[in-house]
């Protein structure tokens, strides 16, 4: 018999071995629970993400559209609605960018500089309202259309992997 194990039965004969257990189990627990609420917390954040996404696709969509209905908002109502759906998404993304892994992290810029560049081009389309550039406003349109919608797929995805949902 070594002298660890001569310890370890003397140890727990007077009870510190279950002391010792004891402590173990809590210390596991108290990581099981702090890896439990960061991964909720997480999973909360890039669900509300995932919603803030849509809705600024969506509002860039209808702004953008190259057919425009009589009933609905005004062009600068929906460009209102755009920014403002645009910058809550980027506020909500910068705050909470920690819980990210780099691919998402990399993913979201590259969507929000696509909607920068379709904002830009669709507003220097727009710049004389009377002889709009139609070739620029398409170029926005099929961004959003198009490529945006691509990499949001691409952003889904992930989000599954994260998840760990097939």
């Amino acid at each position: 018999m070594d002298i660890l194990t001569i310890i370890l039965s003397l140890l727990g004969g007077l009870g510190i071995g279950d002391i010792i257990n004891k402590l173990f189990d809590y210390k596991i627990h108290k990581s099981k629970i702090k890896f439990e609420t960061i991964y909720q917390k997480r999973v909360e954040i890039l669900t509300e993400l995932s919603k803030k996404i849509y809705k600024t696709e969506k509002s860039f969509k209808s702004l953008m559209s190259p057919l425009q209905g009589g009933e609905e908002m005004t062009k600068l109502e929906k460009g209102k609605v755009a920014a403002e759906s645009a910058n809550d998404f980027l506020d909500y993304l910068n705050e909470n960018r920690i819980y990210l892994n780099d691919c998402l992290e990399e993913k979201f810029e590259l969507i929000n500089s696509e909607m920068k560049d379709a904002w830009a081009t669709h507003q220097a389309a727009r710049w004389d309202d009377r002889k709009p550039d139609t070739e620029m406003w398409i170029k926005a349109w099929e961004k959003v259309e198009k490529e945006i919608p691509a990499m949001n797929k691409e952003v889904r995805k992930e989000f599954r992997k994260i998840m760990s949902i097939k």
